[in-house]
Order: structure tokens, then sequence, then C-alpha cells
């Protein structure tokens, strides 16, 4: 009898620990569902990231890294991107399109450099308007490490990322084949990106007291997957706010990482500038975001100063 009772006890325990676990992850799925709904930025879309560089001498540089541009119709017309794994903080670029058209017909969407006269990248949209494949040649412009990019998109019934799959090849004819795997939290905040050997990889930080409303982030697996993340063709869930992402080799150890620091936000409790971190007495690199809600805000300058960029961030 008495086993019963301490069996019947333990059972109650259990039950009660999981009602409590389910309770805390279903008020966090609320939060996410209220984020999810927020009409203050339903309408929003970012349309420029720049760095500022503060110089030995005290001076300030600029650098547009990214800038989209919109027909009257609120569909992306053009586009500029210079981006690499360090967040622009040096002249290498996976990606660099200094001025590209973005056409659309059907199921695939194409970016030409004005400039070359070039096809930069091309994708196949599904049904959904979701990346199945992109295709991206370089041309070698901004020193990139992988000159040609072929990329396949794989989703869960969640309608999450579930599987990247890349073939890429150097100038120089060495190919490599990336299989990449993505996991979840209860949430839906994506925790992890892992190749199919499970050693390596990159890991997700967040601050869980603090919803995500809108961050242009510098994290990337490729130029041209981070491309199409900022283009709005492809999404990496992250319901609350990134505060690091950590790339570690195969050994295990961290060899690249990215971090969020000093972060600024509008008064739609979107990001509007972060640094690398919160520790540096003195900030080298901060990282300016503009975005623009139902008002259409449009860029004047096909390279707009900081001064000209700052004027757009509201």
């Amino acid at each position: 009898m008495k086993s019963i009772l301490r069996l019947l006890t333990f059972v109650c325990l259990l039950y009660m620990a999981i009602t409590s676990c389910q309770k805390e992850i279903n008020r966090k799925g609320e939060e996410v569902a209220t984020l999810t709904s927020n009409s203050s930025t339903a309408n929003c879309k970012p349309i420029g990231l720049g760095l500022a560089t503060r110089e030995n001498n005290g001076s300030t540089s600029w650098k547009n890294l990214l800038l989209k541009w919109y027909d009257n119709n609120g569909q992306l017309s053009h586009v500029k991107l210079q981006m690499g794994y360090d967040g622009g903080t040096s002249q290498q670029n996976e990606i660099s399109i200094e001025y590209g058209e973005v056409t659309r017909d059907n199921d695939e969407l194409r970016i030409r450099d004005v400039f070359y006269n070039q096809e930069v990248l091309r994708v196949k949209l599904d049904h959904m308007g979701r990346p199945l494949i992109s295709w991206f040649n370089s041309f070698g412009r901004g020193a990139p490490t992988y000159q040609y990019d072929t990329t396949y998109y794989y989703y869960s019934v969640e309608n999450r990322l579930s599987r990247i799959v890349r073939h890429a090849k150097t100038a120089f004819g060495l190919t490599v084949i990336e299989n990449w795997n993505f996991s979840y939290d209860p949430i839906g905040n994506l925790v992890t990106i892992k190749p199919d050997d499970g050693y390596g990889g990159l890991e997700f930080r967040y601050d869980y007291t603090q919803l995500n409303h809108g961050m242009l982030t510098l994290h990337m697996l490729s130029g041209p997957i981070k491309a199409l993340e900022y283009l709005d063709l492809l999404r990496f869930n992250h319901h609350h706010r990134v505060t690091g992402v950590i790339w570690y080799a195969s050994s295990g150890y961290p060899f690249w990482g990215w971090g969020y620091g000093n972060i600024q936000i509008n008064g739609r409790g979107q990001v509007v500038s972060y640094t690398r971190n919160n520790s540096d007495p003195v900030q080298t690199y901060t990282w300016h975001t503009a975005w623009s809600c139902e008002e259409n805000t449009m860029i004047q300058s096909k390279n707009p100063t900081q001064s000209e960029f700052m004027k757009l961030i509201k």
C-alpha cells in the first residue's frame, strides 16, 4: 500500500512539474503571438544598414552595407549589398553589389549588377514565396571566399528552415559541400545550426526578457544566404532579442563570433543601433539601421553620407 502511495505521490509531483513547464512555455508562446500580431511593426521594413567606425584620430568614417529602394507599388526595385563575415569592418565582402536591379518573374527573383550588367543572384521561390534554390556568382568582386554558390533550402511543417545544403566553389576550382541542420527551442527561437556529423556549427544566445520587434543582424552562413535574409525572402526565427552567436569549429573550439551590445531601440521597439559588446570603454564600431513603416520612406542617394542616413532613422 505504501509503495502505491509513493508511486502516486511521484506521479503527482511529475505532473505538477510538467504542468508548470507547460505553463511557462505557453506564457512565452503568448508573448511571441503578441509580437507576431503587433500592428505597430507589421508594416515596417528595414531599408538600410550602415557602419560608423571611430578612427584612431577621433574622426568617424561611414560605410553603407545595405540599402533598399522600393517602387511606387511598394515592391523592391534596387538594392546595395556590401557584406562580409566581419560585418563590414574590412574590405573583404562575401557579397558585393554596389547597385543592383531586382526583378521578379513568376517564381524567380533576380539581381543584376547595374554597373557591370551581370546577373549576380537568382532565386527560385515556392508557392509561399520561400527560396528553394539560389544561384550566385560574385565575379570575384569584394574578394569573397567563394565565387560560385548553389544553395538548396528545406522547411519543416512549422514553416521553419530545417536544412540548408550548399555547394560552393572558389575561383581556383576548390569545391565544398555543406549540409546545415537547424534546431529550435520550444518557443521557436533558432538555437543551433549544425553540420550532419553534429560537430561544430553555430550557437545562438538570447535575452529572453526582450522580444524581437525588428533587428538587422550581422551573423551569416554565407553571403548569398544573408542577402536572401536582408531581402525579406528568408527568415531566421529570432522571436527574442539575439545577444550573440558563436561559430564552433569541428574540434569544438570557437573560431568566429558575433556579439550585440549597447542596443538602442526606437519608439516601436525596433533596434536602430548596436555595438559588438557592452564591455569596451571605447566602441570602435557602431551599426545603424533605418526602418520604413507605412510612410514608404525613400532613400535619395545611391551612397548616402552618415548624416543623410541618420535622417532616415525614426
